[in-house]
């Protein structure tokens, strides 16, 4: 018996790259391991235990957001309003191509 092409090819030792996968294949760009603090994974996997993950306090991202109160009384608001309608002639200008 002969081994398969695939298996003759090898291809499926080599790393999957941007390059190398179809046109919906990201595979990031490392932003997540950024030297810094809280930055990376915010924990560890753990092979013996009951909990197969464990987050990590000092690593898990906080966010800070003012209150909703703040937010609906402050003087800013969207730029542009639900209720604006385009003219003829910004219509037409949206539209022409480049």
């Amino acid at each position: 018996m002969f081994p398969t092409l695939v298996r003759l090819s090898k291809a499926s030792r080599r790393t999957l790259t941007p390059k190398r996968g179809n046109k919906d294949f990201y595979k990031g760009t490392r932003q997540a391991f950024v030297p810094g603090i809280r930055t990376g994974a915010p924990g560890k996997h753990v092979i013996g235990g009951k909990a197969k993950y464990r987050l990590i306090d000092e690593k898990v991202r906080v966010f800070i957001a003012p209150s909703i109160e703040t937010i609906q009384n402050t003087q800013l608001r969207p730029y542009v309003s639900v209720n604006v309608r385009l003219t003829k002639e910004q219509r037409q200008e949206g539209s022409a191509p480049l």
